[in-house]
């Protein structure tokens, strides 16, 4: 089923598509989603967002559940997810969330260790000023944010706080 909004076609999908977040941290595959496509392919190509959020300065941010694509102006310049309490990418999305099913326990020795595991190469930055330790997977880009976590153990571990894909 087609409808056409603003001389847009969008397509009406009948089923929710598929997205395995193992493909897109480690690949960086979010369907056919690209940084730097625009708001016109991505309305006639994929699903709609669950709200469309203006902040002002050509700024726009539309939110799949918990999932978040970041416009300026026309293009697409981030994927974000930084909200894993009830996490989910909406009613048209249905997500195979990996090894985010409990991000409470993921820490940043655990994510080094799981990226060994399945033999994938990755840098690491420290960013003391933020207290922000972030893994950027080479081949897909994605970027894991890691900062203290809430116990009180020593050293802190640092737990998992959220993941980007950016131009």
């Amino acid at each position: 089923m087609m409808k056409k909004t603003n001389e847009v076609t969008t397509i009406l999908l009948s089923h929710p598509i598929d997205i395995n977040l193992q493909d897109f941290i480690l690949n960086g595959k979010f369907d056919y989603i690209k940084i730097g496509q625009t708001k016109e392919w991505i309305t006639t190509n994929f699903p709609d967002p669950d709200s469309i959020n203006n902040m002002g300065h050509n700024l726009f941010i539309w939110t799949y559940g918990n999932i978040e694509f970041h416009f300026n102006a026309d293009r697409l310049f981030l994927i974000w997810c930084d909200n894993f309490h009830s996490f989910s990418a909406g009613q048209n999305i249905r997500l195979d969330k990996w090894i985010f099913e409990d991000t409470q326990h993921l820490t940043l020795q655990s994510m080094t260790d799981i990226l060994h595991r399945h033999k994938v190469d990755f840098s690491v930055t420290h960013q003391p000023k933020w207290q922000t330790t972030v893994i950027q997977i080479t081949k897909s880009h994605v970027e894991l944010f890691f900062g203290p976590s809430a116990s009180q153990q020593e050293p802190p571990a640092y737990s998992f706080h959220g993941f980007g894909l950016k131009k």
